[in-house]
């Protein structure tokens, strides 16, 4: 979740009355930053929303911000602006279809949003997105203006770019030089104040910091979805961040992270949460995992694990022999197969959980952070949960959040 709490100079508030804010009664707030390719803010580019006194002190009218962790592209958004100078219209100089863009806003302009609430008379914000225009559509109707923005985080950059030649790393290639390797060929920042910042993978063990054998990228594969794919792969989320920072992060398992939000069920709304919808699953539940590697010139190598324990509730007399099989080329050792193994078994043996909710918002939130979640009286439900995806509305409270956990055997 995101901490760093600005007014609306941009100067950092350093205490706790914006989140005690967000749960109760109270008025949201707006602000727009147009940037430069060097996320420097222009002349003159800050664009707000109403005041308090619901004035119309800017050209702000609605807005949403949707977030998605299993995405590459994790953040877009949808932005309506008043335009009755017809300074956000993309246009061309000298009505030049070549000529250089004029205006505020034009296409792939970088846009960065900041959504907040007033404590008392002063307004708090929290970054919600730094975006590339994608779509922009000028309305004019009885002399009046209007500009609706299509927007995308900053992993667009990386979205059209693709390999144009044969690329292998051998085994043993540390996972993060790959990573800088890519995002720096898509003209990712890589170093300054808006530089990537590399998870060193420190809490793992040397091996399990590098690749187990070759990668191998072939002419035409898409850079951004490769990176999606590898980073998932190797337990590591990767995503811009709200200021528009390339970040990665080692994914560990929920328990064993910092709860980053409450949502709880309450009579006077202070535990913002309004509605709640739970559902389980066993899509994802295999008893069984099979590896074969056929790497190793010797032979194949193959390692199996089964729940076989007539006590278990999941063992296979009782629910069916559901295997999960990994066969690869790249799987040469019986290490490595075990490897495999074990980590396929922590992901395949395990019921599914999902919860749907509507919430008033906190614009705060980042994908994949751990909320807690309590509804005694009907859902029966006190616990943490990773959060899927969301949405930021930027003119009212409400929010709708997809939180999963993951329910092992033991547990049921």
């Amino acid at each position: 979740m995101w901490r760093q709490v600005t007014d609306e100079t941009g100067r950092i508030i350093h205490n706790g009355a914006f989140f005690r804010e967000l749960r109760q009664n109270h008025q949201v707030t707006t602000k727009i930053e147009l940037l430069d390719t060097r996320l420097r803010e222009i002349n003159g580019g800050n664009i707000f929303s109403k005041d308090r006194t619901n004035e119309l002190t800017n050209f702000i009218v609605d807005g949403n911000i949707d977030v998605d962790s299993s995405r590459g592209i994790r953040r877009t958004a949808e932005l309506s602006l008043l335009n009755p100078t017809a300074e956000f219209t993309p246009a061309t100089e000298n009505f030049d279809p070549e000529g250089p863009w004029v205006g505020k806003i034009y296409l792939n302009r970088i846009i960065r949003i900041h959504r907040g609430v007033y404590v008392g008379k002063q307004p708090m914000y929290v970054p919600v997105g730094t975006f590339m225009v994608d779509v922009a559509d000028v309305i004019v109707e009885q002399n009046m203006s209007m500009v609706d923005l299509t927007l995308s985080d900053l992993w667009k950059k990386m979205s059209k770019a693709y390999f144009t030649g044969h690329k292998v790393y051998p085994a043993d290639t540390p996972y993060n030089t790959i990573i800088r390797e890519i995002i720096d060929s898509c003209g990712v920042q890589m170093t300054g104040k808006n530089g990537a910042i590399i998870d060193s993978l420190s809490e793992r063990s040397v091996a399990d910091r590098k690749t187990n054998n070759k990668i191998v990228f072939e002419s035409g594969d898409s850079k951004g979805d490769k990176l999606k794919e590898l980073t998932h792969r190797w337990g590591i989320d990767a995503y811009f961040n709200p200021m528009g920072v390339f970040v990665t992060e080692d994914r560990r398992d929920a328990k064993d992270r910092a709860t980053a939000w409450r949502f709880y069920s309450s009579p006077d709304s202070d535990g913002m949460l309004i509605s709640l919808k739970r559902s389980f699953s066993d899509d994802n539940l295999y008893n069984h995992v099979v590896v074969i590697g056929t790497g190793a010139k010797k032979g194949v190598v193959r390692v199996s694990k089964a729940d076989t324990n007539p006590t278990s509730k999941t063992n296979i007399n009782l629910l069916g022999d559901r295997m999960y099989l990994v066969e690869s080329d790249q799987i040469s050792t019986v290490a490595e197969a075990n490897r495999v193994l074990n980590k396929a078994w922590k992901i395949r043996f395990q019921l599914s959980e999902t919860i749907d909710a509507e919430t008033i918002c906190n614009p705060a939130l980042e994908a994949d952070d751990v909320i807690n979640i309590e509804e005694r009286d009907f859902i029966k439900v006190d616990g943490n949960y990773r959060l899927r995806r969301f949405n930021i509305s930027l003119v009212t409270s409400r929010q709708s959040i997809q939180v999963a956990n993951i329910i092992r055997e033991v547990d049921v």
